[in-house]
């Protein structure tokens, strides 16, 4: 039988903080918030309508998308599933910009070249210039499902 408490150190350990491990795991996200764009989880009616058109817009390119494993070689399980949108190419190019948004302030690891145009920005222009770039990819999809800001 192991020493009482060394649970208790090598969460210490790992973390560098005291963790309380008695709570479960739902217990702990509970207390978790995840950080959100407030552009992307806003009430379009409080940013403006168009915004809010071209949520709608995205949402159209994305339909039909469900979780599939991979089945071609050398192809992930991200690929696999954007395969099965209504637009496929837009939708990579939709979740491809908001992984970019959601990992800015991350440091660049590699010594290629860095393709996040968000890297350094602080978070105003960071999302001025997501919304300008999503607004782009609801522009190329015109062709296929109509024009998407219309009143």
């Amino acid at each position: 039988m192991s020493r009482p408490g060394v649970l208790q150190e090598m969460a210490r350990a790992a973390t560098g903080r005291d963790v309380d491990i008695t709570k479960s795991a739902q217990q702990r996200m509970a207390k978790a918030t995840a950080w959100r764009p407030n552009l992307l989880y806003a009430d379009p009616n409080l940013t403006d309508e168009r915004w809010g058109f071209a949520m709608g817009r995205i949402t159209r390119i994305c339909e039909g998308m469900t979780a599939v494993p991979a089945t071609n070689p050398g192809e992930t399980n991200f690929e696999a599933s954007v395969r099965t949108a209504a637009s496929p190419r837009l939708a990579h190019a939709f979740f491809e910009l908001y992984v970019y948004l959601l990992t800015k302030d991350r440091p660049w690891l590699s010594s290629k070249t860095d393709h996040n145009p968000f890297r350094r920005l602080p978070d105003n222009e960071a999302l001025a210039m997501f919304r300008a770039k999503v607004e782009a990819i609801c522009d190329k999809s015109t062709g296929q499902f109509g024009g998407w800001y219309t009143k």
